[in-house]
């Protein structure tokens, strides 16, 4: 049983923002660096109404307002810089060999990635979890490490690849 596909820039955007929000180590790191805006943004707040010597209530308003659209734009602001990140790396050439025609192949003991890059095998027990976001398939081998599967660029029948691990790895690791 085999499925055929080719990755898009998109996916790997989208994989990795599914890591960022998903996997607790990297969603923590994320967390930190939004406190750690927060912090310096007020520190810089403060200095400037100290300077500027504007009342308690007009520094508060002012100083809340201003924050509430940074905590509300930050997400977008970090979307745009991993989406731009990848489009960069893209425009250079630096995943060609990611962008390519791959095949996921399912054996007796192993998934098997095969493209013009060689070849890639995975006991299917060392599998530890299968994703769908609605658009892709993220098939786990470790944290953060997946064979992305993109719904709108793939042969085969992905449905029936995905239920004969499910049923291989069963009861020996979370789906």
């Amino acid at each position: 049983m085999k499925v055929t596909y080719q990755l898009q820039v998109e996916d790997l955007i989208a994989f990795e923002n599914y890591i960022r929000l998903h996997v607790p180590e990297v969603r923590r790191h994320y967390y930190i660096s939004v406190i750690l805006s927060i912090y310096v943004y007020i520190t810089i707040l403060i200095g400037v109404f100290y300077i500027c010597k504007t009342d308690f209530e007009t520094s508060l308003f002012t100083g809340s307002l201003s924050l509430l659209v940074l905590l509300a734009i930050l997400p977008e602001v970090h979307r745009n810089m991993i989406e731009r990140k990848h489009r960069r790396a893209s425009d250079k050439g630096e995943y060609a060999s990611k962008l390519i025609r791959s095949e996921l192949i399912i054996s007796e003991d192993y998934l098997i990635h095969a493209s013009e890059n060689g070849v890639l095998s995975i006991k299917i027990e060392k599998i530890n979890r299968i994703v769908s976001d609605g658009e892709r398939t993220y098939i786990f081998f470790n944290k953060f490490e997946a064979f992305l599967l993109p719904h709108s660029n793939l042969e085969g029948d992905l449905s029936s690849l995905i239920a004969e691990i499910s049923k291989r790895i069963n009861g020996k690791s979370k789906l």
